[in-house]
């Protein structure tokens, strides 16, 4: 009985617009709000977590509504993000988490920079308020390795350091002549910085793949990444042909990763030194002592060659090379015992 009198009443605002759809925004602003992040607090992360246990963040972007909209699905109370790209939700922080200063969570968010998702082994921690539209998932960061040269429209594909018919030494010329001093100096360290005459974007020159690629952005829905056992392990079969496929199946894989954006295409791997000493916490990663230094070499000469070979030949097996990374770096450790 008091459905008619309410109806008409409705009908009477939407007939005189008394209420446009902005002004319920202003008077509900919780049904069109998605999800706010307020009053962040940072705290020190450990391996055993101090928010839930898992990355819930399946996308290749991160931000903290993002995060909470991760949790609110998950009925979940608390949300804190990490390490630019991870995300986690609890019910409650951990009794003995360490809060920090906000500027320790300062590492900003996988393709929303002008965001903060926590930092190294930091998070940063906020309570869930989500209601009204789901927030949609954000955009991935842009490609790992970005080649100028191949955007046939920009400004650098028609100049000298992107003419493949020149020699390599006239191409080299043309891309330091280029930099500036600054540029320069930036460039001699493993995270080389941007440069802005050839187009571009900084680069990390390290990233592993000792026993598969395990380096750079994580996609959760397509990995595409093999983790084979320890080259320790492999090492110690004497199995020259398992070397050598699994140089290659690692090279397949770094190559279509490098394609679709998520990694570089450098590798210092594999690592170079003989295990000599049983206290160095990193023999694992090296093919053994074997039958002395030949062991090592015939181990390197393998996955070599099919990770990083000579060329690609039209015709011949070594066409697949063609899916092998750009360069590989022979890693020598330093066996500094502590």
């Amino acid at each position: 009985p008091h459905l008619g009198p309410l109806l008409n009443n409705l009908d009477k605002m939407a007939r005189g617009r008394a209420l446009s759809l902005a002004v319920l925004a202003v008077l509900v602003p919780q049904i069109f709000a998605g999800c706010t992040v307020s009053n962040i607090q940072c705290y020190a992360d450990d391996a055993n977590r101090i928010l839930g246990h898992s990355n819930m963040n399946p996308a290749a972007g991160e931000s903290n509504e993002w995060c909470a909209q991760l949790c609110h699905n998950n009925h979940l109370p608390i949300a804190g993000t990490e390490n630019g790209i991870e995300c986690y939700c609890g019910t409650s922080i951990r009794p003995d988490a360490k809060k920090l200063d906000i500027s320790k969570c300062n590492m900003g968010c996988k393709g929303h920079d002008s965001e903060k998702c926590g930092g190294d082994w930091t998070i940063s921690v906020f309570a869930v308020n989500c209601s009204g539209s789901p927030v949609p998932p954000p955009p991935p960061p842009p490609p790992a390795l970005i080649n100028p040269c191949l955007d046939a429209s920009g400004p650098y594909a028609k100049l000298p350091f992107c003419n493949a018919t020149l020699p390599i030494e006239a191409r080299v010329k043309d891309a330091v002549s280029r930099m500036t001093m600054d540029e320069k100096i930036s460039n001699l360290d493993t995270g080389a910085g941007s440069i802005v005459g050839l187009g571009l974007p900084p680069y990390n020159w390290w990233s592993e793949a000792t026993h598969g690629v395990a380096s750079g952005r994580s996609d959760t829905t397509v990995n595409g990444r093999t983790n084979f056992a320890f080259p320790i392990t492999t090492g110690m079969s004497f199995n020259r042909s398992l070397w050598f496929v699994t140089g290659a199946q690692i090279g397949r894989e770094a190559r279509a990763l490098m394609n679709r954006g998520d990694v570089y295409s450098t590798f210092w791997a594999p690592v170079i030194n003989l295990a000599r000493e049983p206290r160095w916490g990193r023999n694992i990663e090296t093919p053994g002592e074997g039958d002395g230094p030949s062991h090592s070499v015939f181990f390197f000469s393998f996955f070599f060659r099919f990770l990083q070979p000579a060329g690609c030949k039209a015709g011949t097996v070594s066409r697949l090379a063609c899916l092998a990374t750009s360069i590989l770096i022979p890693f020598v450790v330093e066996q500094t015992l502590t």
